[in-house]
């Protein structure tokens, strides 16, 4: 049993809204600690998201540790019934998650909870070891990038050097280009150990569309024909980590 309640409804609405074009379910964790703690996984492992509400987010935030899983398409559609002037609350009962919205009316919504255990899911801090690049840029700048790209094509390459940023997407037709230096306002930092070029598909990372709204800074950490990772961080709201798997040129 556990009860949280919380004001940033358009908040977890974008975060939502973005999860559910990537994955069917997922499990939330609620955590005195760590606060709202979402992780999930597409059926093709492709793609794996963790996502930490922090315990400054929530207004109320009572009961045990528990873990559930959910349905990510329907949750998020709940989430949409609230407004950005409604509170917030969700609550367990006897296998079933609530979510009630209160403004000037009282409203409740049930949802089922599925069976699914963290174990199913990779390990994505794993990962970190292996890391040859790490760029930081506005995310806006990253989310036009990718709306550029998706103009094009289906995958987008990013590369680096150590001295600027690439994004390449080459379609049947068309292609793009985006340089980001350290020069140029859009790359806010870039370390490199080695060379790294990859390509990724690019219907995963427009999922990330609506998160740019609640995160100012995106970090990028990947290798070359390595998983990406794409961090993006408010201090004291959230930390939303997307892992994609690489596209190799078989």
């Amino acid at each position: 049993m556990f009860k949280v309640s919380t004001y940033e409804v358009s908040m977890l609405k974008d975060v939502f809204a973005s999860i559910a074009k990537i994955v069917e379910e997922g499990i939330i964790k609620i955590e005195k600690e760590k606060g709202l703690v979402f992780s999930a996984a597409d059926k093709a492992m492709v793609s794996v998201v963790r996502v930490n509400i922090l315990p400054t987010v929530f207004e109320e935030f009572e009961g045990e540790d528990t873990e559930v899983g959910i349905n990510v398409d329907e949750f998020a559609s709940l989430l949409k019934r609230g407004t950005k002037r409604d509170k917030l609350t969700l609550t367990l009962e006897r296998n079933r998650l609530n979510i009630i919205l209160e403004n000037g009316a009282y409203r409740k919504f049930e949802l089922p909870t599925l069976t699914i255990t963290e174990s199913e899911l990779p390990n994505i801090d794993q990962l970190e070891p292996n890391f040859k690049a790490k760029a930081e840029i506005k995310s806006d700048v990253f989310k036009q990038i990718l709306d550029d790209a998706k103009q094009v094509g289906d995958e987008i390459e990013i590369y680096t050097d150590g001295n600027s940023l690439k994004f390449g997407c080459t379609g049947e037709l068309s292609s793009v280009e985006v340089v980001l230096t350290r020069e140029r306002e859009g790359l806010l930092g870039l370390e490199v150990s080695e060379p790294s070029r990859a390509r990724y598909a690019i219907d995963y990372l427009s999922a990330l569309a609506r998160v740019t709204k609640v995160a100012d800074i995106a970090i990028l950490q990947w290798a070359t024909d390595f998983p990406i990772k794409i961090t993006f961080r408010e201090t004291d709201r959230i930390i939303f980590e997307f892992v994609v798997a690489p596209r190799t040129i078989e």
